[in-house]
């Protein structure tokens, strides 16, 4: 047999993965009783094996606790009714462009990835994790065009998150940060469901294009 190899959740990473955090990861897996139950979870290989998964297993929940802060606040954005009535009206008029100042905004996500544990290419064992997170969203001022949320101009994240490994809390962790600088957006977050009509919008030149896809 080889040593044990871990197949480790896709992450949500750029927020919370920092070396202090993954050392409260590793150490509350101990401390509070998690580690008992990934082994428990792992009894069906031998020993060394085991010990030496259980030594791995710290360091991928550490690698798990990491939120993609602009991924959990897309999904929460496109139910909050003031951006997707903006939304639209950006696809009704082509060019349109909105500015809106946004209220303080909770948003909640909760993530339940697994580690498998793989020897000789065949799982073994599988490690469940849970991740849930809250971000209020302050003093946020956002433009939309086009269906989309294309800028921040201000704004602050308060983050918390908790780590349960094998229905055990094993850290939390938590972070302010200023949306401005810390997120970029690219071609913006799509505000509507993709299945939401769009119209075929003609500008002054002639030129047309369905907007907001």
């Amino acid at each position: 047999m080889t040593d044990p190899r871990l197949s480790a959740p896709a992450t949500h990473r750029g927020l919370l993965a920092d070396a202090e955090t993954g050392a409260a990861v590793k150490a509350g897996l101990h401390d509070r009783g998690a580690i008992v139950e990934v082994a428990r979870a792992l009894s069906g290989l031998p020993v060394g094996l085991r010990d030496a998964a259980c030594d791995r297993v710290g360091d991928v929940v550490a690698e798990a606790f990491d939120l993609d802060l602009l991924s959990v606040i897309e999904r929460g954005w496109q139910k909050y009714a003031a951006l997707t009535d903006a939304a639209r009206r950006t696809v009704e008029t082509y060019g349109a462009e909105e500015i809106l100042d946004l209220a303080t905004h909770q948003i909640t996500s909760a993530h339940e990835p697994q580690i498998d544990v793989l020897v000789d290419g065949a799982r073994v064992a599988i490690v469940h994790l849970k991740i849930d997170a809250g971000i209020d969203l302050h003093a946020v001022r956002a433009v939309v065009a086009g269906g989309r949320l294309i800028e921040l101009r201000s704004g602050r994240a308060d983050v918390a998150a908790d780590l349960s490994c094998e229905g055990i809390l094993v850290a939390s962790a938590h972070r302010s940060v200023d949306l401005r600088l810390s997120l970029t957006l690219g071609a913006g977050i799509p505000l509507l469901a993709a299945d939401e009509p769009r119209p075929d919008l003609t500008d002054a030149a002639g030129h047309s294009e369905v907007m907001g896809r």
